[in-house]
C-alpha cells in the first residue's frame, strides 16, 4: 500500500522511512479491524441486553457507547499520520498541524460541560427506564474512561490555562 502512494507521487524511500510507514498502516489496519469489531458487537450487546436481560433500553444505550468508541478509533487512526510521514501518506506536502491547534481550553471546558450534562441525562434515562441502580451507575465509570479518551485523542489536558 505504501509502495502505491510513493509510486505516484515519484517519492523514493530510505530502509529507516519504510519501516515507519509500515508501522503505521500497521497500526491503522489494527485499529480498522478493531473498529469494525465494535460495530458488530454493538449489535451483539444490543441483542444480547434484549434477550437475555429484557433490558433492550440499556441494550441501545451499550450499543451506541460502542459504535462512538468504533467512530473514535477511526477518527484517531486518521490523525495519528506521524509528521514526517505525511508527504507519502497522503501523496503531497499539506501545512504543518500540531496538537496545539486543538489546544483551546475555553472549548475544550464548555465540550465537557456538555458532555456530563448528556451523561447524566442518559443515566437518568437508563436507570428510570429499567428500573436497575444497582447496575446503571457503570455508566459513569464509562463516561469517565470515555473523557479521558477525548483528552487523548484531542491531546487536550484538563484545567489547561
Amino acid at each position: 500500500m505504501s509502495d502505491f502512494n510513493t509510486e505516484q507521487s515519484g517519492m523514493h524511500l530510505d530502509a529507516a522511512t519504510k519501516e515507519k510507514l509500515d508501522e503505521y498502516y500497521q497500526k491503522k489496519a489494527r485499529n480498522y479491524s478493531l473498529a469494525i469489531c465494535l460495530y458488530i458487537s454493538s449489535i451483539a450487546v444490543l441483542i444480547l441486553e434484549a434477550a437475555a436481560f429484557d433490558a433492550p433500553i440499556t441494550g441501545v444505550c451499550f450499543m451506541f457507547l460502542l459504535i462512538a468508541a468504533a467512530t473514535a478509533l477511526i477518527v484517531y487512526s486518521n490523525m495519528l499520520i506521524p509528521v514526517d510521514l505525511i508527504p507519502y501518506v497522503k501523496g503531497k506536502k499539506l501545512p504543518e498541524f500540531t496538537m496545539s491547534h486543538m489546544r483551546n481550553p475555553r472549548k475544550v471546558d464548555a465540550f465537557m460541560k456538555l458532555y456530563w450534562m448528556i451523561v447524566t441525562i442518559i443515566y437518568l434515562g437508563v436507570s428510570f427506564s429499567t428500573g436497575r441502580w444497582g447496575i446503571t451507575w457503570l455508566i459513569w465509570l464509562i463516561a469517565a474512561a470515555v473523557k479521558e479518551a477525548i483528552y487523548l485523542f484531542a491531546g487536550a489536558e484538563e484545567n489547561e490555562e
